[in-house]
């Protein structure tokens, strides 16, 4: 499943370009949310909230000069990884005046968490703007690491700004995993 995510309070809806079938695409929303909801990739989502496949790998490469998280989920790491990236390249590619060649930064995850807080519309490299990425089995644990990397970064009023969580929950017997590629 392929998906691209607007960092600052995404909005998901279905893909209107040429990608496989199940795809989506998400793009930034006009008003911040009021509580949480989930989404799955045909419908809303007013809390940046994504729901990824179970027991599959999901990459997320982010270009920070677009502003964009693209992802996408598979049952080989390597084969999310490289769709992810490539979707990101070829974005960039599209946008030369805004990308500044920095797909460069992913996280990974199987049964778990990620989640991203910034504080501000960080939509260019040079944005005064700090985001902050964690990952984890809960999403209460994704989200602590991620406002502290936010904070840590030079954020100075961080908000929750998307989360990508599993489709149903997570089995316990399953071990969560992730990390990020740099």
């Amino acid at each position: 499943m392929k998906m691209r995510t607007r960092l600052a309070a995404v909005a998901i809806a279905a893909a209107a370009m040429a990608v496989p079938a199940g795809a989506g695409i998400a793009n930034a929303a006009t008003a911040a949310p009021a509580t949480p909801a989930a989404a799955t990739a045909n419908g809303p989502s007013p809390y940046g909230a994504v729901k990824i496949p179970d027991a599959q790998w999901t990459a997320i490469m982010i270009s920070y000069s677009l502003g964009i998280a693209f992802w996408y989920s598979s049952s080989s790491l390597g084969t999310a990884e490289g769709v992810a990236y490539n979707q990101c390249l070829r974005e960039g590619k599209g946008d030369p005046s805004e990308y500044k060649n920095d797909c460069n930064v992913g996280y990974y995850i199987k049964d778990g968490y990620v989640v991203a807080w910034t504080s501000g519309p960080y939509t260019h490299a040079t944005s005064p703007y700090a985001t902050g990425v964690g990952w984890a089995r809960t999403q209460a644990a994704a989200s602590s690491t991620a406002k502290y990397y936010c904070k840590y970064y030079g954020g100075k009023s961080c908000r929750l700004d998307s989360i990508w969580e599993p489709a149903t929950p997570i089995p316990a017997k399953a071990a969560t995993v992730g990390g990020r590629f740099s």
